[in-house]
């Protein structure tokens, strides 16, 4: 157990060495971060703003009722976001296997190579997180009303966990979609769930370790920050978007080292022209 523990430690450092070695890739992609999430902030201020603070802020306010079609709107802007993201994530999981930067000519190919292999991969994963919702929703509203109260914690631990292993589970697809060239994202996925399954302990271990590094940065942004009126939640959230990005750049990175251990080094790859 202690020389497990010692393994994904060293793995977790290893990880953190492959990101610095890609540090120009990190401090552009925070750029971007900044440059884009403007849409974004102003659509989760305003959510915020009328259905959460003003309900506490004014004795008065009757806040409208909570329902999926009023908060939806709210979060029009973020399939661009996803989409920008599947291009950006073939570039920067090449970087990351060969610890450098590419040329930008190269770095834009491998976007574009792997674009649409991460599109599906991502209606994959939003289906399959989205199946376990619909399931823990089904579940708590077949409940008798006098036992929602008392399942719905566990539903909720539930639906979370299967989540959390979904994300897990399509990490290590994406990074088998680089390391392999695999063209069958559900065959990714089937491989990676199998690499998950046979070393669950490390891969939970590493796991929490990157949610751990999330918890402490959105302590500290709190604790500096310190956002305690509608004004200051603009900076909080971008502040926490960086917080966000650096998190999972370091969640890919740490997966990476992992599956090269254990699998070995893959082989440099030239992208197509």
């Amino acid at each position: 157990m202690i020389a497990n523990v010692i393994d994904v430690l060293r793995v977790f450092v290893d990880g953190c060495r492959r990101l610095l070695a890609v540090w120009l890739l990190v401090l552009a992609l925070i750029v971007m971060c900044l440059a884009t999430t403007s849409p974004a902030i102003d659509d989760l201020n305003t959510l915020l703003s009328r259905n959460f603070v003003r309900q506490h802020a004014i004795p008065s306010f009757q806040p409208e009722p909570v329902s999926i079609g009023r908060i939806v709107p709210y979060f029009r802007t973020w399939p661009f976001y996803f989409a920008g993201w599947m291009f950006l994530l073939g570039g920067v999981l090449e970087a990351l296997v060969h610890r450098q930067i590419s040329q930008i000519g190269v770095f834009v190919r491998s976007c574009a190579h792997y674009f649409w292999r991460f599109v599906r991969l991502l209606l994959l994963e939003l289906c399959l997180k989205g199946l376990f919702l619909l399931v823990a929703i089904e579940l708590v509203s077949a409940e008798p009303a006098g036992s929602i109260s008392a399942m719905w914690s566990f539903y909720l631990f539930l639906s979370v966990l299967l989540m959390g292993m979904t994300t897990i589970v399509f990490t290590y697809a994406a990074i088998r979609t680089i390391t392999e060239e695999r063209l069958s994202m559900v065959g990714s996925m089937v491989a990676a769930a199998r690499f998950v399954k046979r070393r669950i302990g490390s891969v939970v271990m590493l796991s929490l370790l990157n949610i751990g590094m999330l918890a402490v940065g959105v302590i500290g942004l709190i604790l500096i920050v310190r956002p305690e009126t509608i004004s200051d939640v603009p900076l909080f959230l971008s502040c926490l978007f960086i917080v966000q990005l650096v998190t999972v750049l370091t969640t890919y990175a740490s997966a990476m080292s992992y599956f090269e251990r254990q699998l070995g080094r893959p082989k440099r790859r030239i992208v197509p022209a």
